[in-house]
């Protein structure tokens, strides 16, 4: 074996590090190709949508206690029933209208935390508060988590929502509570 003089341990480290950030780099492109584009209007598929506990309430939103109709009963309402999406390399923006408000929500995919504007209750009776979200991507999921200040207490909830699309091209939502059982699965279709 041939020796090469007068290379140091420096060099050799530089060469390694560099060929690490290609690698990573190449993975990063990778992974990026194979995560869903959920760009596009989508409106809710009900027959393919649970919910947990709770309602929606009758036709005027007042909550029934009992189910109602399509309920949230996670304290976030029922599912909306559209949402136009904007997807770019960096970020998800989902647009949505509850009754006569919109709201905008950005969703980042550097883990970086974003304060977001929610809506928390049903359309009637519900209201705006702050939200601090937190996305990755695992594999083709968008996972995120939600830090929801809740309105007239001083008390922070958690949730973890799931976004993904099916084999037939729906999108999934699924939303989950820190100590609360079940979920809430929305499913749209474009």
């Amino acid at each position: 074996m041939r020796q090469i003089p007068h290379i140091g341990i420096t060099v050799i480290a530089a060469i390694l590090i560099a060929a690490g950030h290609v690698g990573a780099a190449q993975n990063a492109e990778e992974s990026a190709q194979n995560r869903p584009d959920f760009s596009g209007h989508w409106v809710l598929d009900q027959s393919g949508s649970s919910t947990v506990g709770g309602g929606e309430g009758d036709k005027n939103g007042v909550a029934s206690g009992g189910g109602g109709r399509r309920g949230g009963g996670l304290g976030l309402g029922a599912p909306i029933g559209e949402v136009t999406i904007r997807q770019n390399a960096t970020s998800l923006t989902v647009d949505e209208q509850r009754g006569a408000r919109t709201l905008q929500t950005t969703y980042r995919f550097d883990r970086r935390k974003v304060t977001n504007t929610m809506w928390v209750g049903n359309i009637t009776r519900g209201r705006a508060t702050t939200a601090v979200f937190t996305s990755r991507w695992d594999g083709a999921q968008l996972v995120t988590t939600m830090s929801v200040k809740l309105p007239d207490t001083p008390n922070v909830g958690t949730f973890k929502e799931v976004r993904s699309l099916d084999a037939s091209g729906r999108m999934v939502v699924e939303l989950t509570a820190d100590g609360k059982p079940g979920n809430r699965k929305a499913v749209y279709r474009r």
